[in-house]
């Protein structure tokens, strides 16, 4: 996948849960789905951020002098 896929997979991930958590009743399936969608992807960016930071740090710098 490049780099658009993944940004559109998150953009609409965050769409969903923003769209999901203003749901007009309480404990209804949409509060809970807004719920569960908001903890994945807290999950998701937290995987996101450790994948970076691996990247940079074990990835090698092809500087010339």
């Amino acid at each position: 996948m490049n780099k658009m896929v993944i940004l559109a997979c998150i953009i609409v991930s965050i769409m969903m849960a923003i769209l999901i958590s203003i749901a007009p009743e309480q404990n209804s399936i949409y509060e809970e789905l807004g719920a569960r969608t908001t903890r994945l992807l807290d999950t998701i960016i937290k995987l996101l951020g450790v994948l970076a930071l691996l990247k940079y740090l074990f990835t090698e710098k092809n500087e010339t002098a």
